[in-house]
C-alpha cells in the first residue's frame, strides 16, 4: 500500500490525481455492483415460490442494450420487469416531456 505522499514524490501531483480518481470509480462501481447482486437476490426470493408451485421460468440479465439496464427479469418469455439501480443519491441524465432529454 502506498501513500498519497510516497506517490507524488516518486511521480507528480497529476499522477496521483489521476490514481485517486481511479480508485475511487473502483470502489463506487464495486458498491453499486454490490447493490444490484443484492436486490437481484431479492427479486428472486420473491420469484422463487411461483418458480417452484407453477413451474414459472425466469431468466435474470443485467447490463443489456436497453434504456433501463441494471438488471431485466424475464417470466415465461413474455413479461419483462426493467430495473435501473441506484446506491446513490445523484443520478445522471434526465428525460423531459416526451422522453426527451434534458
Amino acid at each position: 500500500m502506498y501513500t498519497p505522499e510516497e506517490i507524488q514524490h516518486f511521480f507528480d501531483a497529476p499522477t496521483l490525481k489521476y490514481l485517486q480518481n481511479k480508485n475511487r470509480g473502483g470502489s463506487n462501481g464495486q458498491k453499486g455492483t454490490r447493490y444490484e447482486d443484492f436486490f437481484a437476490v431479492y427479486k428472486l426470493t420473491q420469484l422463487a415460490r411461483g418458480c417452484v408451485e407453477f413451474n414459472s421460468q425466469v431468466h435474470f440479465s443485467s447490463q443489456l442494450l436497453a434504456f433501463v439496464d441494471a438488471l431485466v427479469i424475464e417470466i415465461n418469455a413474455e413479461r419483462l420487469q426493467h430495473y435501473q439501480l441506484k446506491n446513490s443519491a445523484s443520478v445522471y441524465g434526465r428525460l423531459g416531456v416526451n422522453g426527451q432529454a434534458v
